[in-house]
């Protein structure tokens, strides 16, 4: 999802402007998810979610696309997408 990568990046900048020391730590996640249903880019519903809460957590590090990688791999294992 490029514009939660993108927020990440423009946080990562704002925090640099006030001054506060790296490195950042990120968390994220998704609530109320148990028996939802995923979008793809293709504008399909897969999947059941099978988790109430998915969340992931990480250290910051600016322009890395992969850093989210790991929490889209959990959010694709709880809704039954993971392998696929």
């Amino acid at each position: 999802m490029p514009y939660l990568q993108q927020a990440l990046d423009e946080y990562g900048s704002f925090l640099d402007k006030l001054g506060v020391s790296r490195p950042f730590r990120w968390q994220v996640g998704f609530e109320d998810m148990k028996g939802r249903r995923i979008l793809t880019t293709d504008h399909r519903t897969v999947g059941s979610c099978l988790r109430e809460v998915v969340e992931g957590e990480g250290q910051y590090v600016e322009g890395d696309l992969s850093l989210l990688t790991p929490f889209w791999d959990k959010v694709e294992a709880a809704c039954g997408l993971h392998g696929r």
